[in-house]
């Protein structure tokens, strides 16, 4: 196990000659279950995911701050069932592709025009 294959993995990137040297000062066992719970956390700390999903990565800790605090034994929350979005939280992709999807027609509409329609608030447009 290497920095390299920690680092490519860790979901925020900053400082890495800085947490170079908080990963050089772990014990290779500590380094092996940093990693593995790195792993685990990109899948399941609810904050991870989120970021991962957002782009918004405030919530995740410096690679070099995780290392030399061994944040990696930190508890964290789980991902639970992830709610379904509303049309209005859709992105304007996926709301095409929803709308292709159920066989509306999305050329020369507008987002509010496709909205309603899968809304159902509107027959037809």
């Amino acid at each position: 196990m290497t920095f390299d294959d920690w680092y490519k993995i860790y979901p925020r990137k900053a400082a890495p000659p800085i947490a170079r040297k908080a990963w050089d000062k772990l014990s290779t066992e500590e380094q092996e279950e940093c990693y593995e719970v790195t792993v685990t956390r990109l899948e399941k700390d609810a904050a991870w995911v989120e970021a991962r999903e957002t782009g918004i990565k405030k919530h995740i800790p410096h690679p070099s701050t995780f290392l030399n605090q061994q944040r990696w034994l930190d508890d964290y929350d789980e991902v639970t069932a992830v709610p379904k979005k509303t049309v209005w939280q859709m992105t304007d992709n996926e709301l095409i592709k929803t709308c292709q999807d159920r066989g509306i027609t999305t050329q020369g509409k507008d987002r509010f025009q496709l909205i309603a329609r899968l809304e159902g608030k509107v027959a037809s447009i």
